[in-house]
């Protein structure tokens, strides 16, 4: 080369007639940003995540209204189901309180145990016990009933819902003494229950209930009021031909009478009776005339079986020096009773035709729709009837 010097790189060192030459530069590896031109291609990135987190919080709030509303949809069905079984648990207090009105539909063991698993709709899944029992806070009081009714819906053999429903019923009226005439009760006369007189009732002893009179004269103790309206409650469907068949037999009472007569049985007398001894009497007393009760005849007893009334006098009926004489049941006279010195004790219902009168005696009488209530007549033309004509709730709650 002409005017110029040659120069090789032999290293990093010159000779002597040479400079040194300079290391190699190598730019290092610098990270590289979008530069301005570039920028728009970021973009999409940004957009995208912006719409996950956008679905993302979209989701979260659909996943919480859809569970809010099965919580609704679950509280929902919970309401219904408490709704139905309260109306089921309803429905047992009605069902309870027509047996009470008829105990002569449902077996005598019903009143001690109650019933369980009834339906209304067969074939359902809903079900009530109930249970019926008198008022325990007055042991005389047989005229206000406890209703207890559980309503539940069995699911695979579980209650999967329940309702329970307590009431207390009080039957009125509720007879317990019935006067087809003017009617006179002496201080020593006590009746838990109602009292029917068809004319005016002077009352001097103590009455536990409702007074069923045109007018009420006396200072005796009366706790219920007085109602001048006449009763629709018929009088008992008991005559010298009464009979219920085929449950309970007639057989004739022969005198004289005395000591155990049982089975149970519609022991009938015709003609005027005299009863001077001990009796316990199971069944009924049919009389076909006039029955006196007096002589030693202390501590005696009729017991009637169920639907059947205790003693039946087609005439009148008189008590005389006796103590203790005890009748569980029904008591139809046709005609008059009279109680001289005696002392007697009545759970059912005295039904007398005309008048009542009485000396120096203690009569006591308690209303028991259950003890008599009765069944008359031959079976598939039975009549019903019972001392207690309607009812109402005093109260119904949750135990």
């Amino acid at each position: 080369m002409h005017g110029i010097t040659e120069y090789w790189n032999d290293g990093m060192m010159g000779g002597a007639d040479r400079p040194p030459m300079l290391p190699a530069f190598h730019r290092s590896p610098v990270p590289s940003f979008c530069p301005r031109v570039s920028f728009r291609a970021c973009r999409p990135g940004v957009a995208l995540l912006m719409v996950l987190l956008l679905v993302m919080f979209v989701t979260v709030i659909s996943l919480g209204f859809v569970a809010r509303m099965d919580t609704e949809l679950v509280c929902g069905d919970n309401t219904l189901l408490r709704l139905q079984m309260d109306q089921l648990a309803h429905s047992g207090l009605e069902h309870a309180k027509g047996l009470i009105l008829h105990p002569q539909d449902v077996p005598a063991a019903f009143w001690a145990t109650g019933a369980a698993g009834q339906q209304l709709a067969p074939g359902s899944q809903d079900y009530y016990d109930v249970q019926v029992a008198p008022d325990g806070n007055d042991p005389t009081e047989r005229c206000i009933y406890r209703i207890d009714c559980e309503a539940y819906r069995l699911d695979h053999g579980q209650k999967t819902g329940r309702s329970r429903l307590t009431a207390r019923l009080r039957l009125d009226p509720c007879i317990g003494l019935w006067v087809g005439a003017a009617g006179t009760l002496w201080p020593g006369v006590t009746v838990y229950g109602d009292v029917s007189c068809a004319a005016g009732l002077a009352n001097a002893g103590a009455i536990d209930g409702d007074v069923f009179a045109p007018t009420l004269t006396g200072a005796g103790i009366r706790t219920g009021r007085l109602n001048p309206q006449p009763l629709t409650l018929a009088w008992p469907p008991v005559t010298a031909a009464y009979t219920n068949s085929p449950a309970y037999q007639i057989v004739p009472m022969m005198t004289p009478v005395a000591g155990t007569y049982q089975p149970d049985r519609i022991w009938r007398h015709v003609g005027n009776l005299i009863i001077g001894e001990p009796v316990t009497i199971r069944g009924m007393l049919l009389v076909d005339g006039n029955l006196t009760i007096g002589g030693n005849a202390h501590g005696s007893r009729m017991i009637a079986p169920w639907t059947l009334p205790a003693l039946y006098v087609r005439g009148n009926l008189e008590v005389i020096g006796v103590n203790g004489l005890q009748i569980e049941g029904l008591v139809v006279v046709g005609r008059n009773v009279t109680v001289t010195a005696s002392t007697v004790t009545i759970a059912g219902g005295l039904f007398i035709g005309d008048a009542l009168d009485g000396v120096a005696s203690i009569v006591t009488i308690t209303a028991d729709p259950m003890r008599a209530a009765i069944l008359a007549g031959a079976a598939g033309s039975q009549t019903e009837w019972s001392p207690a004509a309607a009812g109402f709730y005093r109260r119904v709650g949750r135990p």
